[in-house]
């Protein structure tokens, strides 16, 4: 297979699949916070999914591209592609480093990015990485956070199929799902359209041929109250 080569303009690449989240998708981007010299390592990539809340979400985006730092880049679909290949599109769309999916309803952690960056630069020779994430309950007003651990420190595995079988079933949450785009430019393709799980695809052909790991620092959060969103494509 021919390898192909990605012109890399950034060091990572924020890419939200959005559809009809417009107040929840401002939450996410008022919660990335990296500071300093990092920000002009940082793209948002958001992919509008043709959603009734198009107007809403355009107009979202627009206020805090006039008031934000990062280089955005909006896209609006011109038909809805479902989930899967939203999140290939967006991945698609990203010049970065690495490639980072984020839910539209979910955020990152406060000053958490800062240290996952430079985590990504001391890691270079990686494919993948596991994140550590919290999910955010509610109980009759008072809100209790689950830690979502899965070691005390930084675990580091070999490829092949002993780390894909690991790693499989903690990857299910996308946001903070991490790879090194040009690891999977050569495998993307639609055969897992419609599966609502293209991310397992995408753990199972970087971690095969490349290093992966688990980090051990919390960079997302989760709130039980969300509703799927997934649209009306065909797939």
């Amino acid at each position: 297979m021919k390898k192909t080569i990605t012109q890399e303009k950034f060091f990572l690449s924020i890419c939200i699949p959005s559809y009809n989240r417009d107040a929840e998708l401002i939450r996410l981007l008022d919660s990335i916070d990296v500071s300093g010299g990092n920000v002009k390592d940082v793209e948002i990539v958001i992919r509008e999914d043709c959603s009734p809340s198009r107007g809403k979400i355009a107009k979202a985006v627009d206020d805090f591209k006039a008031r934000s730092p990062y280089s955005v880049n909006y896209i609006e679909n011109e038909k809805n592609f479902g989930y899967d290949k939203n999140l290939r599109s967006v991945a698609k769309s990203a010049s970065g480093r690495w490639v980072i999916f984020m839910g539209d309803d979910d955020v990152f952690i406060p000053s958490s990015l800062d240290k996952f960056i430079n985590f990504l630069r001391c890691n270079d020779e990686v494919g993948y990485v596991l994140r550590r994430y919290r999910r955010f309950h509610e109980f009759s007003g008072v809100e209790k956070n689950e830690e979502f651990r899965y070691s005390q420190e930084n675990v580091f595995f070999d490829p092949g199929e002993a780390a894909i079988i690991e790693l499989f079933r903690r990857s299910v949450f996308i946001s903070g799902f991490t790879f090194r785009k040009e690891f999977f430019d050569d495998y993307d393709c639609a055969d897992y359209d419609g599966t609502l799980l293209f991310q397992l695809y995408i753990l199972a052909v970087v971690c095969n041929f490349h290093k992966s790991c688990y980090c051990d620092i919390a960079i997302t959060g989760a709130f039980d109250n969300a509703t799927p969103f997934f649209g009306k494509s065909e797939a």
